[in-house]
Formats: C-alpha cells, structure tokens, sequence
C-alpha cells in the first residue's frame, strides 16, 4: 500500500490512491477520548491508593496515567486546530461553539501539562530516592488535580460534543419550536 501524507496550515491529510482516508477532524476525534479516560482512570486509581495508602502499585499506575493523559492532552489540543478547519469549512455557523471548546480544551491542556510535569518531577526528585510510597500531602494534591482533569476534559468533551451532535446542545428541540411544519402527525 502506497500511503502519502499531505499537510496543509494546521490540517493533516491521509491519502490512500489520492483519496482522503483522514483529515485533522478524525485525528482529532480519535484522539479525544483518552485524555478523558486517562484522567477518569487517574482519578480512580488515586482514589483506590488513597484508602489503600500503603499499596504502591494503586500510586504508581495513577502517576503513570497521569503523565501519559498530559502527552494525549497536548497531542488532542494540537490536533484541535485542524478538526477546527474542517468543522468550519462544513458549518461555518459553528463558530462560536467551536471558541467556547477551545477555551475549555486549552484550560485542560494547561492543567494537564502541569500535572504531567508535577509528575515528572515527582518521579526525578522524589521516587528515584524514596520510591513510589508517596506523602499523604502529595497524593492528595493529585487527587484534586485529578479530579479537575476529569471535571475539565468533560465539560470540553460535552462542549465539542455539541459541535459534532446537535442533539446533545438542544438545538434540535430549538429547531422543533421554530419550525414545528416538519411535525409529523
């Protein structure tokens, strides 16, 4: 199989025979969904490790997935920009959705980052000396981090969600009430 890859100001294209096969909305789409479940998974780990405190390996999973759903944060918030260039070229009226997503993803990106590289230096300073039986303070100090991932990357999920189902941002109910001839009797 003979694949090309094209990119044009921020959109990737994936050619199979000349035929587009993926643009930036589909990397974009594919790639959402672990931060989400990264920073769900985090935030159940760190919650078993905290009432099991001295088990490690509930630490140390968490810490792990933690940093891992900063590098998927950064890899989804970057890939944004294109699926943003196909969304619009198809409904340019989504432009104001698209803005308040962005600015929840950027704020989930942010925080993420931070807490990855919380966790990088966790891991430099404090384990490679002391292992993974972290304080009481820092596990906490994630677990809130944590727990704001997960509130953030829903709120952008939900938020880009409305982009790609209208179903979801009540639009179709509003459309009902403004059109109520398509009621089927």
């Amino acid at each position: 199989m003979d694949y090309n890859t094209l990119t044009s100001t921020s959109n990737i294209l994936i050619l199979h025979n000349d035929e587009v096969i993926m643009n930036g909305a589909h990397l974009h789409l594919i790639l959402i969904h672990f931060p989400i479940a990264g920073s769900v998974f985090s935030l159940f780990f760190l919650i078993l490790g905290w009432f099991q405190f001295h088990e490690t390996a509930w630490k140390k999973t968490a810490l792990i997935l933690l940093f891992l759903t900063a590098l998927f944060a950064l890899t989804t918030w970057l890939s944004g920009e294109g699926a943003e260039e196909v969304r619009s070229a198809i409904d340019p009226l989504s432009e104001q959705q698209i803005e308040k997503h962005e600015e929840i993803a950027r704020t989930a990106a942010i925080v993420a980052l931070i807490t990855g590289a919380g966790v990088v230096l966790l891991a430099w300073f404090h384990i490679r000396e002391k292992g993974w039986d972290i304080s009481r303070g820092l596990h906490g100090l994630f677990l809130i981090l944590s727990l704001v991932l997960v509130l953030l990357f829903a709120l952008a999920g939900y938020e880009g969600g409305k982009i790609s189902h209208p179903e979801i941002g009540g639009q179709l109910e509003q459309e009902h009430v403004e059109h109520p001839s398509h009621d089927i009797e």
